[in-house]
């Protein structure tokens, strides 16, 4: 018998599926940024910033997480969904940052 889903479990699913949305949102965004960078000329990006705008991270990333967050609903280890969760939502944050790290660099130069 498996183990029955408990308050943690259930504040982790909420938490990944927020994180789930806000990468939802970011990997819609995505191909406007390198739009919007490759109408900027001959700018050089960021590593970090190459990578979350390739179309391999924009599917690969959700894909795994949606699946792991299934399978952790599925096997119910302890705490998995909590850790899932914090993955999730700090792949937001990195992607969020990654993609607009060209723009961070030049709003400084702006006077």
């Amino acid at each position: 018998m498996k183990r029955p889903l408990s308050y943690a479990d259930g504040f982790g699913t909420g938490l990944g599926v927020f994180g789930l949305i806000a990468i939802a949102l970011l990997a819609n965004a995505t191909p406007g940024f390198a739009v919007a960078y490759r109408d900027m000329g001959d700018m050089h990006l960021p590593a970090v910033t190459k990578l979350v705008l390739s179309t391999g991270w924009r599917v690969i990333v959700p894909a795994l997480l949606i699946s792991a967050i299934v399978a952790a609903h599925v096997w119910r280890p302890r705490y998995l969904l909590v850790a899932l969760a914090v993955t999730t939502l700090a792949t937001a944050g990195f992607w969020y940052w990654a993609a607009y790290q060209p723009i961070f660099a030049i709003a400084g130069n702006i006077r």
